[in-house]
């Protein structure tokens, strides 16, 4: 398998279908920019990829989460239980399992192809069904609030029936063709459910949703740049340089914000959905200035400055074994191993002596973005340097 994080990005990228179909003209903004990447990103790479080895038998489940987290370890055992749970229940020898299955759907646009987590087609059932991984903490649906599927999900159906060598065209659609009428969609996303999440889908809303997403892409190819702002426009590459949704924070930050003009609470509602909206432009600009400044530039009012240094355990198990040989009388847990600041102060609070110093390491902190004010020495930054600067985004 290809390196997960590295792949040929498509223009009409399934994973950006709830922005593009919505937002015709993010496509031509977005062309040469590069999404956001952080630490969140990394760690579903990390999540997808340790799967892929272990459903396609490369790895054992020690060997392709060795260098994972507890949590990523969690998420992995929970998504690969799951979707070996579906070859256990599958009848007979008459199916076929695809992990990170490579997709085009040339029917219906060259620019059209993305990479499935995991599909199965069984040929008895004449079933095709498809199972998505997300490792972030931002909820994802299989269906919206007016029961639609999702966009990205729908569109690995159509690339997997594709792949299949079904018709998949708006003129010529035919799952049937392949010995397929049954589709079921499945979100694993163990951060925000404790199941997972799945639906059906009737041949004839694929179909729907097939003729919807052709409708904006040739739309698109014709030349339509209309810019919409919304809720998708959050992992908009283009998010800080567009005008529309500049202009829309500009007037959505604007709006009359005292409570007496608020009630009823549906109203609330409605503000923090504008509040989202108006930090998605806020994030993007930041972006702009960020790289700006890695890149050398002076930027009038900001600077990138050292973050302070973080303290991490070497090995809890002997800080744990230690306190409760010196008497601690307060716990070291919440869901996970207390910070060594946090307990640092537990132990200053109930009298406690002990050297916490051999048991931690000092981690240097990445670099951030503050005001001239700020009272920390600015940092320099030459082109091509080698940094760390903290990112908020970027959901798998």
């Amino acid at each position: 398998m290809a390196d997960h994080g590295a792949r040929a990005h498509a223009e009409y990228a399934p994973s950006a279908a709830y922005r593009w179909m919505r937002c015709h003209g993010s496509i031509r903004l977005s062309r040469g920019l590069k999404g956001t990447t952080s630490i969140y990103a990394l760690e579903g790479t990390q999540c997808h990829e340790a799967s892929d080895k272990i459903l396609t038998g490369k790895a054992t489940f020690a060997e392709a989460c060795r260098d994972l987290s507890d949590e990523q370890k969690l998420i992995v055992e929970e998504y690969t239980e799951f979707c070996e749970s579906i070859l256990t229940d599958q009848a007979g020898d008459d199916w076929v399992a695809y992990t990170e299955a490579r997709m085009h759907a040339p029917g219906i646009s060259k620019k059209f192809f993305g990479t499935g987590d995991f599909a199965v087609v069984n040929y008895t059932r004449r079933e095709l069904r498809f199972v998505d991984l997300k490792a972030g903490a931002v909820p994802v649906y299989v269906r919206d609030r007016q029961g639609r599927i999702n966009p990205q999900l729908g569109s690995y159906l159509l690339l997997m029936l594709a792949r299949l060598g079904a018709p998949v065209a708006p003129w010529h659609f035919d799952p049937g063709a392949v010995g397929i009428d049954r589709l079921k969609l499945t979100i694993v996303q163990p951060k925000v459910y404790d199941r997972p999440q799945s639906t059906v889908v009737e041949v004839e809303e694929l179909e729907e949703f097939l003729q919807d997403l052709c409708k904006a892409i040739d739309a698109i190819e014709a030349g339509d740049e209309a810019l919409a702002a919304g809720e998708w426009c959050k992992f908009c590459p283009a998010k800080g340089a567009c005008p529309e949704l500049r202009r829309e924070a500009v007037k959505r930050a604007q709006m009359d914000f005292a409570p007496e003009n608020l009630f009823p609470f549906h109203e609330w509602a409605e503000i923090l959905a504008e509040a989202e909206l108006i930090s998605a432009h806020v994030a993007g600009i930041r972006a702009k200035i960020r790289s700006a400044l890695e890149q050398g530039h002076d930027i009038p009012g900001f600077k990138l400055v050292t973050k302070r240094q973080t303290q991490q355990w070497v090995d809890f198990d002997k800080v744990e074994e230690a306190l409760y040989n010196a008497g601690a009388l307060f716990s070291f847990y919440k869901e996970t191993p207390l910070s060594p600041a946090a307990i640092k102060k537990a132990a200053k609070l109930t009298k406690m002596k002990f050297d916490f110093e051999p048991h931690i390491v000092k981690k240097p902190g990445g670099l951030t973005i503050v005001p001239e004010s700020d009272p920390r020495p600015g940092i320099k930054m030459e082109p091509g340097a080698d940094f760390a600067v903290d990112d908020e985004e970027t959901q798998d």
